[in-house]
């Protein structure tokens, strides 16, 4: 991060994804977006098990991979080679179903995370979808390679923006400041429809707390 041009943290997200351009399978990674529209990813050395978990540090080597968009970066999202949006492995810290018992130590509970059959090509590579203020990207991992670049917006910037699902198929909405809900849908082709539907603006009624994705 540049301090002098007062650059500053935008976005986190963590995934199964790969930090290197030499990596044959996905691992845990931290992918950083900031406010002068740059990516950086963050490779993460977890210990799997659970003793290992309690003694064993994280560890994070930066490998220097640079990606760069107009913008502050505001969203990530992450897709198969077919499309579908790939969820996140996540670990919950108690079990619901379990009886309320103070003298018991609580502990945390890993859920196992077991990818569908279109995620379970993840090893092939996977599809980044990167959204700024003005612009979004996707990205083939790990290859890097810039497949789609979409100007969002020139006369305004995006306030909120996030991969959804809209009548059976994968899109990235973003909610724009001059009232504009932009939707542009994913296919094998990638981005091949692009819709503009014009809402009430902020100074109707509407802020960007009120759109949710």
């Amino acid at each position: 991060i540049d301090r002098e041009t007062k650059e500053a943290v935008t976005t986190l997200q963590f995934a199964e994804s790969y930090g290197r351009k030499s990596d044959t399978l996905p691992t845990p990674c931290l992918w950083v977006g900031t406010s002068l529209g740059l990516v950086l990813l963050i490779p993460m050395s977890i210990p799997t098990d659970e003793q290992e978990r309690q003694e064993d540090p994280v560890t994070v080597a930066p490998t220097g991979t640079v990606l760069m968009l107009k913008g502050s970066v505001l969203r990530f999202g992450f897709l198969d080679c077919g499309g579908a949006v790939i969820n996140s492995p996540y670990e919950v810290w108690r079990d619901q179903h379990a009886p309320d018992d103070p003298d018991r130590p609580r502990k945390r509970k890993l859920v196992n995370f077991s990818p569908s059959s279109s995620q379970e090509a993840s090893g092939d590579g996977h599809l980044a979808v990167v959204c700024s203020e003005r612009q979004a990207k996707v990205f083939f991992m790990p290859s890097q390679a810039c497949l789609y670049v979409h100007n969002i917006t020139e006369s305004s910037f995006v306030l909120r923006a996030d991969v959804v699902s809209v009548c059976n198929s994968v899109c990235l909405a973003c909610f724009c400041a001059n009232g504009h809900i932009m939707t542009l849908r994913f296919a094998l082709t990638l981005f091949v429809v692009v819709v503009e539907t014009e809402v009430m603006s902020k100074a109707q009624g509407w802020c960007p707390e009120d759109c949710w994705f």
